[in-house]
């Protein structure tokens, strides 16, 4: 753990690439063992510090894939028992994710294409951390494809836009 927190930015690459970064998370927080509050929060603070400097897009979206959407409202990350799906690291999951969409934009058809991008849309009501991960991830995209993430009814709502005309 203090590995995957402490790693400078090639350390970081290194770790998310070697799969090591996405083995910490499924060991830890993403396993749903009851885990005590310690442990909750060092995992935690890890695998924020490891997200901040990773753009693996393949680790980033395996684990995007992996993790549940936060609760809306707010949440005790540090309840007894607690598990990965809290706004602060879903938050810099979204975070990293914008990064690597930064350095590699091809990556941002994929995750259009695989639903991801509405998915992410949840958490907009997760919290402050959240929305600001996902205002950063929305950012690397197109409006209009956030737009059209954000209501399934997109298409039809600009089609009845012409037929008004």
């Amino acid at each position: 753990l203090g590995s995957i927190g402490g790693a400078g930015p090639e350390g970081a690459a290194a770790l998310a690439s070697s799969g090591a970064l996405l083995a910490m998370a499924r060991s830890t927080l993403l396993s749903r063992r009851k885990l005590s509050r310690t442990t909750a929060a060092v995992s935690r603070v890890a695998l924020v510090a490891g997200l901040s400097r990773c753009t693996d897009y393949p680790t980033l979206v395996a684990l995007f894939e992996e993790m549940r959407t936060p609760p809306a409202g707010p949440a005790d990350p540090l309840a007894e028992g607690a598990s990965l799906d809290d706004a602060g690291v879903y938050g810099a999951l979204l975070r990293a994710l914008a990064s690597a969409f930064a350095e590699n934009g091809n990556h941002r058809h994929d995750f259009m294409s695989r639903g991801h991008l509405a998915h992410a849309q949840l958490a907009a009501g997760s919290g402050p951390a959240a929305a600001e991960g996902l205002a950063k991830l929305n950012a690397a995209f197109p409006a209009q494809m956030v737009k059209a993430a954000q209501h399934s009814d997109y298409e039809g709502h600009l089609l009845s836009q012409l037929v008004d005309k």
